[in-house]
């Protein structure tokens, strides 16, 4: 059968027709590609609506939430079938970009968790480290108060050694490992005089002495760097630190347990690390190792003060429950928005199937741009005829009636109101009878009770068709090998069996029993 659609019917019919599903559509556009047909920008909305779908789909399935289904009420499902195509594309693509929203929202909250308790974890187990290093600093600053003191009643310790020891002593941990030795009586002499020494005067010994005890300062100036490394890398990062200082640094870690990284959200095991050192080379150089390491860095206030350090760490929880809350607020959020979309998903999926299908099919047609109509060619039962023609031109007076019946199925270089020569007075739709001498589809006449045995019937006879198919031609040419074997043998066979069979002499024969 010929069909003949005008423009803005042809959504309309296309969806009658494949509601009947009577008609198989032909396809008149078979040489020219997907993406230059009249329809295919419809197509590729469609696909991009099915992507959303999709994408809201695997949503639903990582939430870990349950979401009831129950609010989608048959009245919601046939509002979602009769809402246009343009508002249900612009509802998923405000709800795909409202939960990429929520996802980066909850992400970056969860990264600043992750961050604060791994900055809890340093605060805690570093606070531990520079407390052990006071009370073993106390203790060994009574060994040397009591060594000075026995030394000085001796006679056998000189006396910068007895005062480096004693303001140790005096500042615990936080004194300063050398003291600098005063210039030499010689060298300050010389340096006061002015007339020697290429005119150096008072200022300049000055400036030089100061010079030189800023540069003693700086060389005995200790910095440590504390952070967070997986335990995994924990040895590899330990033995790198040392073999690029040449052992020059001092190192302190201790295990904390599962934390969860900061960079990729997935728990691992965790140590919190400390590393002292001295100088500005042995700081880059560590700061390069912790980041070819991924160990994160974290701020420390030092071990001279712990108030200071209290603080910061009270300060920490107390920012850590105000973003724990705001990532409660934010997974109920998008809880809600998951289970609005739940309540939808399945309308709008079959709706979009639906249209992708009706596409699809007008793909099919042929535009005519003399009669500015969509022709198509269908096979189509004698049987089918009367309430095929009767359902489209239904569906295209409708969607006539109403101005397309909200579809923007128009093609390109069609008319805004064509009205096509019918069956009867004004009808819009041309479903005529062709002559044609290809071979018609096998149809069966099925009702809901016979559909069902016909489905099976058909999957079991295409595996059975198949299967006979192949065991017939493998066997057939089994029998053909041998018939072509014992042909091609039997002339060997002959050519091989001797002439003339010899026969027994009279006097070897063997005589004969008499009876």
């Amino acid at each position: 059968f010929q069909l003949l659609v005008p423009a803005e019917a042809a959504h309309a019919a296309a969806a009658a027709a494949g509601s009947l599903g009577a008609l198989q559509f032909k396809d008149l556009n078979e040489g020219r590609p997907a993406s230059q047909r009249a329809f295919a920008s419809h197509v590729r909305r469609c696909d991009e609506m099915a992507r959303a779908l999709r994408f809201l789909d695997s949503q639903l399935l990582t939430s870990g939430a349950v979401f009831s289904t129950s609010s989608a009420s048959p009245s919601s499902s046939s509002s979602s079938a009769t809402e246009p195509l343009d508002a249900l594309e612009a509802r998923l693509a405000d709800l795909e970009h409202r939960v990429l929203e929520a996802n980066a929202g909850r992400d970056r909250v969860s990264r600043a968790v992750a961050e604060l308790v791994e900055l809890r974890a340093v605060l805690e187990v570093g606070g531990l480290f520079f407390s052990a290093a006071r009370s073993d600093a106390a203790a060994a600053s009574l060994d040397d108060v009591r060594r000075v003191r026995g030394g000085n009643m001796q006679g056998d310790l000189p006396p910068s050694s007895s005062s480096s020891a004693a303001a140790y002593a005096a500042g615990g941990v936080d004194a300063p490992l050398l003291t600098p030795a005063p210039p030499p009586a010689d060298a300050a002499e010389s340096g006061g005089a002015g007339g020697m020494g290429g005119g150096f005067g008072p200022s300049s010994s000055a400036s030089t002495a100061a010079a030189a005890a800023a540069a003693a300062a700086s060389s005995r100036r200790l910095g440590f760097i504390a952070g967070t490394v997986a335990d995994s890398r924990r040895a590899g990062f330990e033995r790198l630190l040392f073999r690029a200082t040449r052992g020059n640094l001092l190192y302190r870690d201790s295990q904390v347990g599962k934390l969860s990284d900061p960079a990729t959200g997935e728990e691992a095991d965790k140590s919190v690390f400390v590393v002292f050192f001295a100088g500005e080379r042995a700081r880059s150089k560590a700061l390069k190792i912790c980041e070819a390491y991924g160990a994160n860095r974290y701020p420390y206030p030092g071990g001279d003060e712990p108030q200071r350090a209290a603080a910061m760490a009270a300060e920490v929880d107390a920012r850590l429950r105000e973003l724990r809350a705001a990532v409660d607020a934010g997974d109920a959020d998008r809880d809600a928005l998951l289970s609005a979309v739940a309540s939808g998903i399945s309308g709008w999926s079959a709706r979009v199937a639906k249209e992708k299908a009706i596409y699809h099919t007008l793909n099919k047609f042929s535009v005519d741009v003399t009669r500015k109509v969509l022709v198509g060619e269908a096979w189509c039962p004698v049987r089918a005829r009367p309430a095929v023609a009767a359902a489209l031109r239904a569906a295209a007076n409708a969607a006539l009636a109403t101005g397309g019946g909200g579809s923007s199925a128009a093609a390109p270089g069609a008319p805004s109101a064509v009205v096509a020569p019918g069956l009867g007075g004004g009808s819009t739709v041309v479903f005529q009878p062709m002559l044609t001498y290809e071979q018609p589809p096998t149809h069966f006449a099925t009702d809901k009770v016979s559909g069902a045995f016909q489905v099976r019937r058909r999957s079991f006879f295409f595996f059975a068709f198949f299967f006979f198919r192949f065991w017939g031609f493998f066997s057939l040419r089994f029998v053909l090998t041998k018939i072509s074997l014992s042909f091609l043998l039997q002339p060997l066979l002959l050519l091989s069996r001797p002439s003339s069979m010899p026969t027994a002499s009279p006097a070897t024969a063997r005589p004969t029993r008499p009876s």
